[in-house]
């Protein structure tokens, strides 16, 4: 069972979303938050660097957490000072980061410098080992995938978006395909996007738009009916996959499903640092 940690606003949101799965544990972690065996009160502080100083031994707290962990933070915030501080007393897991980057254009100017930092700050470490990957999520290009939404409930709608493509992409890379050349993505290649691909047009939206691709996995959930009476569908998955490509390794995955409609999910990975400006 992997763990999800979320770090403030928008990471307990995001935390909160995959708890409605039976196959996860959730923490959050937010000023302001009781202290319960799931969730952790932290001080408040005017500045990033603040939270971080203001940390104490969070090894009760974490004395279940082993193995995958999901890391979930919001990088503008200056809550996000205290990521480092927690990643640290969590050296035993396997860390896996999830970064939702903001429109630098609607931050303040210290908000701005935070994102800078935090985005670097995360990207180097997962090129080095330190953490497994990370992945990086734009809650603009989001909104562009849904269209037009209403402010209330805005960012629920993006995270309903966001967290069934991440935990279906986990399933299916734990099910067995009818066909696949899947295999292991580079050692190098630990700087991550999600996407859906249209199965009827081939069009393919990552939910950020990561520079120099290196690989693509396409997961394509089918109909199993589908799959057993209709012709061609192998040869569409191919185009599709061959139009997708464009110099970057590319491999896929067919899973048959009982849902009425066919989903496409994709994963880009990128062994470049990504600059703070998509």
């Amino acid at each position: 069972m992997e763990t999800i940690i979320g770090l403030g606003k928008a990471g307990c949101a995001i935390a909160e979303r995959f708890g409605a799965y039976p196959q996860y544990e959730v923490y959050k972690m937010d000023v302001g938050l009781k202290r319960t065996p799931r969730t952790y009160g932290l001080k408040g502080a005017a500045r990033p660097e603040a939270h971080e100083k203001s940390l104490g031994s969070l090894k009760r707290f974490f004395k279940d957490v082993s193995g995958d962990v999901l890391f979930v933070v919001g990088g503008s915030g200056a809550i996000s000072g205290a990521s480092l501080g927690i990643l640290e007393q969590l050296q035993k897991c396997n860390l896996h980061i999830l970064y939702v980057y903001s429109d630098p254009e609607l931050l303040g100017e210290t908000a701005r410098m935070q994102q800078r930092l935090t985005l670097n700050v995360f990207q180097e470490y997962s090129r080095s080992g330190v953490f497994e990957k990370v992945i990086l999520i734009d809650n603009t290009r989001l909104e562009e995938i849904l269209g037009d939404l209403p402010i209330i409930g805005f960012y629920d709608q993006l995270n309903e978006l966001l967290v069934p493509t991440i935990h279906m992409v986990n399933v299916l890379s734990h099910t067995e395909s009818i066909m696949d050349n899947i295999s292991p993505p580079h050692e190098i290649s630990r700087i991550v996007s999600y996407g859906l691909v249209d199965f009827e047009t081939g069009t393919e939206n990552l939910f950020f738009p990561l520079d120099n691709v290196r690989e693509k996995v396409y997961y394509y959930a089918i109909n199993e009916d589908k799959l057993k009476e209709q012709g061609g569908i192998h040869k569409k998955i191919i185009a599709q996959v061959k139009a997708n490509a464009k110099d970057t390794k590319t491999t896929y995955g067919i899973y048959p499903t009982q849902y009425d409609q066919d989903y496409v999910y994709c994963i880009a990975y990128s062994s470049i640092i990504q600059e703070n400006n998509p």
